[in-house]
């Protein structure tokens, strides 16, 4: 009997405790164990959420995959290359012929000038291209020019001017042969001046 009234004694304090418990405020454990409750529920949902975008993604491949194996394989058409410039008949342009023609060019920016006019005129004109030949006689013409022989430098210009192998080089030839003309003018002019007899 004494056990039993024992046993009472500590169900009803735990009665109590329950009671009382239960118009007490949680304990604050409770509120963080409902937090992450949710917080895990959420992830869960947001693991199902990836799961299945993955399986539709996945699905999507395969789809595609089998559309390339069922269609044939396109056919891709190789680049063409823009085409060549045309050579005149017979010509045949020689790299050592431009090489000559560069090593003139750097004896001009070392203002040597009769050492670039005899390069310019040992030159091979047939191994050049045409840009390259109208702009080797047009060096050698500006060559004769600032040498003080315009009158050699003229025909030459001439003749670059009329080919138009480069438009670029004719235009500067036809440039060359207008100031050498307006020089040659002016000269003349000059000379008159000079032979009249001066007033007093």
């Amino acid at each position: 009997m004494r056990l039993t009234l024992y046993r009472g004694s500590a169900v009803a304090l735990l009665l109590g405790a329950v009671v009382a418990g239960a118009t007490a405020q949680p304990p604050a454990y409770l509120d963080k164990l409902k937090a992450d409750t949710a917080a895990l529920a959420g992830e869960r949902a947001t693991a199902e959420s990836a799961g299945a975008e993955r399986a539709r993604l996945t699905n999507d491949l395969k789809k595609l995959l089998e559309r390339i194996d069922k269609a044939p394989p396109p056919i891709v058409q190789p680049p063409t290359s823009p085409a060549p410039k045309p050579k005149p008949p017979g010509a045949a342009f020689s790299p050592l012929a431009t090489d000559k023609l560069r090593s003139a060019m750097d004896l001009v920016r070392a203002n040597e000038i009769y050492s670039a006019l005899n390069a310019f005129r040992q030159l091979n004109l047939q191994e050049l291209s045409a840009e390259d030949r109208a702009f080797a006689r047009f060096m050698e013409a500006s060559c004769l020019r600032r040498l003080g022989q315009a009158k050699e430098a003229l025909p030459i210009y001439r003749e670059v001017g009329d080919a138009n192998e480069d438009p670029f080089v004719a235009s500067s030839a036809v440039s060359q042969v207008a100031l050498l003309r307006t020089s040659e003018e002016l000269q003349a002019q000059l000379a008159k001046l000079r032979e009249r007899p001066k007033s007093r």
